[in-house]
């Protein structure tokens, strides 16, 4: 709005002077309302949950105000701040191949020796990161993955199959992350901000399978370490201030995991302990909320 004039009437030695003085009425700068479309969904819900808006049917903004709505990307709320994360959801394990090799040469071969089935299972965590700016944000990350065995089928070669066979217990896989993600603040996915990230860390895997009693892996070499790396995406969706719930999707991977068969669990013959080297990959589908503070 244009400068209001005010006119200052000092009296000095019985006389008047009238100064005119500038300045700008703030009170009264009118900017675009905070929407959904303009800003992003965190951004969005904590202007309006600021005390510093004025809500009123001009938009106006109070003096002092901390927000700039004329950034479409403004974010207040989040640079610098931690957050904890907490998820939980369904961990699909993909059909693992075993490569193996004899003890005297230790070379994998091509052609796997066994392959398992498992079950849908489950896979809990947490987290906690910092914000840095308004889209980038990291954390350290800890998981537990758990499916329980589904059945083995000996692979002879690549044209010939054996019989497939049940089997009990199940693979435990425990992870250490290091991820970063970037949120996009601008966009809107129906109710949610998507986002996508990715991480590296370590996964370690124990092992207790085994076909009616009989361990399937040697109890001397039925767990393993190893690097592994996932991507992430998924959508935020803001419930307070400092609370978002999310939805998302991971695929989790470590290559080269080692362990070592038991075939006289299958075969039923004399106890023999083949190396045997598998990729493991796991898809999961979560639920978590992600506190600020």
């Amino acid at each position: 709005s244009p400068p209001n004039e005010i006119e200052n009437v000092q009296q000095s030695s019985g006389t008047s002077q009238t100064n005119t003085a500038h300045f700008q009425d703030y009170s009264q700068t009118q900017v675009p309302r905070p929407t959904q479309a303009n800003m992003g969904e965190n951004a969005y819900q904590n202007v309006v949950a600021d005390e510093s808006w004025q809500s009123n049917a001009r938009g106006y903004r109070r003096p002092g105000a901390d927000f700039d709505f004329q950034s479409s990307n403004a974010n207040p709320c989040c640079n610098n701040m931690f957050y904890v994360t907490l998820f939980g959801g369904n961990s699909t394990t993909e059909n693992i191949d075993t490569s193996v090799s004899t003890l005297s040469n230790n070379n994998f071969g091509p052609t796997p020796f066994n392959r398992l089935h498992f079950k849908d299972g489950a896979v809990v965590g947490g987290a906690l990161g910092i914000y840095h700016g308004q889209n980038l944000r990291a954390d350290y990350e800890f998981a537990y993955r758990t499916n329980s065995a589904a059945s083995i089928e000996s692979i002879l070669s690549a044209a010939s199959t054996g019989p497939e066979t049940p089997i009990d217990g199940g693979l435990n896989v425990y992870t250490g992350m290091s991820n970063i993600y970037w949120d996009f603040q601008s966009a809107k996915i129906l109710w949610f901000t998507p986002y996508v990230g990715g991480g590296l860390g370590f996964a370690l895997f124990d092992s207790d399978l085994n076909n009616f009693g009989k361990n399937l892996v040697s109890a001397n070499y039925d767990s393993d370490s190893n690097f592994a790396y996932q991507w992430i995406a998924g959508g935020n969706r803001a419930l307070t201030k400092n609370i978002d719930a999310f939805l998302e999707y991971r695929a989790l991977t470590a290559n080269n995991v080692d362990f070592r068969f038991d075939t006289s669990a299958i075969s039923g013959g004399p106890h023999t302990e083949v190396p045997s080297r598998f990729d493991y990959v796991s898809k999961n589908i979560l639920f978590g909320l992600r506190v600020r503070f």
